[in-house]
């Protein structure tokens, strides 16, 4: 309870994150980026996707946290291949099919 969430992204460099008691790094996706534009948007919306439909525990959501953050930085990855910011956001569809080629 008093211990605070704190993630850290730095575009293509590892994902810094102390969150749920733990604590790690998670390496980036490697894509080829067309534009960043959009891409931290994304991956705070993969992130809140996931904590709200996330397993529950009580009242609280406790997904895993690495899975958590690797679905977020896939959305986070997937808005790059593409311009703009809205246009690319990836459907769950997409970011399945994206972490299958990704090796699970």
């Amino acid at each position: 309870p008093r211990r605070p969430a704190v993630l850290g992204t730095d575009g293509g460099a590892p994902l810094r994150w102390s969150l749920a008691g733990g604590s790690g790094t998670l390496p980036a996706f490697l894509v080829d980026a067309v534009d960043t534009t959009g891409a931290g948007d994304a991956f705070t919306a993969g992130l809140l996707h996931g904590l709200a439909n996330g397993p529950r525990s009580g009242l609280s959501v406790v997904p895993a946290p690495e899975q958590l953050l690797r679905r977020a930085a896939a959305c986070g990855a997937l808005v790059t291949l593409g311009a703009g910011a809205i246009d690319p956001q990836p459907t769950i569809d997409q970011l399945e099919a994206f972490l299958r080629r990704q090796g699970g």
